[in-house]
């Protein structure tokens, strides 16, 4: 059986705890774009292999439904791909309770879906439970959990402005070229973490020289960029633009090494993993 999430939902309000019917398929559809939106974020090449189709409901108080994980292309293992996706979903909608940080993998259009999630509770909704399966504890999202997550999502969203700079380097996709007002030659690409559109200023010499050589038809198609300067923020973790001194192309999907080529099953020629570690640490083997 493929993995399976149930979310089961409750409302306020009448004579009843059923929730409207716009507030029940709103909640549906910001928690399965979330998936998707984190989904999207962990896949090398921004797309999404994964359908979540509706395998069972419940009519009893609160309503239920549940949902499984079908590939998009039959017969895809995407076993892995959901097991990376529901965990991140799952710590990052935990996560905004307790902290103030971005969860791994949740751009804005993710935090825009969970913000909205979380309002919904806080009006017309009494809460959502959410069981993800397998490892992973369910969470039970009532009105005092949802509004400090919903004002910590809204503070990521809408940061206090105080600009800074850092050196360090920013991955993303390839988006174009082009030059500004000033005749400076500009390389735009699309956040992988964010999704946000990245200007960077060509800021050297040597970085002009590199991009005028290389062919442009082999970066473009969403080709990853691994770009290094000096990123210039206008907010915390909101990037005004990189003075970039250089770039690098990660390589394809195709190009990584695959599971088989990592794993070796040899690996400790035959000995147990604590008798090959002590071995190690005493230095008898190399």
């Amino acid at each position: 059986m493929n993995r399976r999430i149930t979310l089961r939902v409750r409302g306020s309000g009448g004579e009843t705890d059923a929730p409207t019917v716009q507030d029940f398929l709103g909640q549906l559809r910001d928690f399965f774009e979330i998936l998707k939106g984190v989904e999207q974020a962990v896949a090398p090449d921004a797309k999404s292999v994964i359908d979540w189709r509706i395998v069972n409901a419940s009519m009893n108080s609160p309503i239920r439904i549940e949902a499984e994980a079908f590939p998009r292309d039959f017969g895809t293992n995407i076993d892995r791909r959901v097991s990376v996706v529901v965990k991140n979903v799952a710590e990052g909608m935990r996560q905004v309770s307790v902290s103030d940080y971005r969860p791994a993998f949740f751009t804005d259009a993710v935090l825009e879906r969970a913000e909205s999630f979380f309002e919904r509770i806080t009006n017309g909704i009494s809460d959502t439970v959410i069981e993800y399966g397998e490892d992973e504890p369910p969470l039970e999202v009532n009105r005092d959990f949802a509004k400090i997550a919903e004002r910590q999502v809204s503070s990521l969203l809408n940061p206090s402005p105080k600009a800074y700079r850092e050196l360090g380097s920013v991955e993303g996709f390839f988006k174009g070229v082009e030059r500004d007002g000033y005749n400076r030659p500009l390389l735009w690409i699309k956040h992988r973490i964010s999704g946000a559109d990245v200007k960077c200023i060509v800021a050297s010499e040597t970085l002009r020289t590199k991009i005028a050589s290389e062919q442009i038809r082999e970066i473009w198609n969403q080709r990853r960029l691994l770009v290094t300067g000096i990123i210039h923020f206008k907010a915390i973790g909101k990037i005004d633009y990189v003075e970039a001194n250089d770039f690098r192309l990660l390589r394809l999907r195709h190009e990584l090494p695959s599971l088989d080529e990592i794993l070796d099953e040899n690996f400790t020629n035959g000995m147990r993993t604590e008798d090959y570690l002590r071995k190690l640490r005493n230095g008898e083997i190399h």
